[in-house]
């Protein structure tokens, strides 16, 4: 019989996928249904008897081994949920993803298996994947947590006909929040006696101080005052975005700006020249990395 399963990319809803395997044939609870050794809603473990789920997670370069995980380990002590894991190699996971849904032998739940908006509504209506309004309000403890947190989570995660088929990612934490951002060395500026640069005048001043200042102390000149791994592309040290924002906000992606409730762009204005012509400043006077 195919079973019906539904798709997370949280580790911290395991919870509601143990509700959706429970009471299914072929499910993997080891007595009763899922509903019968469900503690209650935000208490661990989230079973009385502890179960066995299969998941279907995408691969990852920075986990060795997904069953000997350390937080593997420690979730499943946790939660009293085993995961029986079936890893797909990072460049396949669309592949197998697919593979698996049409195999018929479906797992428990799909873990970062890179699911589309597309993917929710087609495998919803085909009634492969389930909805999980209901375990939400139901069971959904610390998914409330995050709504709660996150206003518009709930209305960005539901499909166009009002399901929740897949569960986010949810943080909201400042290298998200703030993503481009500068770092100084503290201790080159304490041994300068500088003060935090307020403008871009002033972070030109204390590059200047670095680079001919010996700020670490050896008595050659071999400082490179600022360096960064993203100077024009994306990634969260991005040293165009940073500046171009101090002349003209904008947005990160498209150069967009908001003018008098209107879109607009950022690359046609004065401001947007005067941040470039201050980039060439800093990097004609050796500020920069050459790289």
């Amino acid at each position: 019989m195919k079973k019906k399963v539904f798709t997370v990319i949280i580790a911290l809803v395991m919870t509601a996928a143990l509700f959706a395997a429970g009471g299914q044939s072929g499910g993997q609870t080891s007595q009763g249904s899922g509903a019968d050794i469900v503690t209650p809603p935000g208490t661990f473990p989230v079973v009385s008897t502890p179960i066995t789920l299969r998941v279907f997670a995408g691969g990852s370069a920075s986990i060795e081994n997904f069953e000997t995980n350390e937080f593997t380990r420690f979730y499943e002590q946790k939660t009293g949920v085993k995961l029986d894991w079936q890893i797909a190699p990072p460049n396949t996971v669309a592949e197998q993803r697919r593979l698996s849904l049409a195999s018929g032998d479906l797992p428990d739940f799909y873990m970062g298996a890179g699911f589309t908006r597309a993917d929710e509504v087609l495998y919803g209506s085909e009634k492969v994947l389930v909805p999980l309004n209901t375990l939400i309000d139901k069971h959904g403890f610390w998914i409330h947590e995050m709504f709660n947190d996150l206003p518009d989570a709930r209305s960005l995660i539901t499909t166009p006909d009002g399901n929740i088929y897949c569960l986010p990612n949810g943080q909201e934490v400042v290298h998200t929040m703030h993503p481009h951002k500068l770092f100084l060395n503290m201790e080159w500026m304490k041994n300068l006696n500088l003060q935090i640069p307020a403008t871009t005048e002033d972070f030109f001043n204390v590059m200047q101080a670095f680079k001919t200042g010996d700020p670490n102390g050896n008595g050659r000149a071999d400082e490179i005052p600022h360096i960064t791994d993203q100077p024009g592309g994306g990634g969260t040290n991005n040293l165009f975005y940073y500046f171009v924002n101090s002349f003209i906000q904008m947005d990160g992606d498209g150069y967009f700006v908001t003018n008098a409730n209107r879109v607009d762009i950022a690359y046609n204005k004065p401001e947007f020249r005067q941040a470039l012509a201050y980039l060439n400043r800093l990097l004609v006077n050796g500020l920069l990395d050459p790289t």
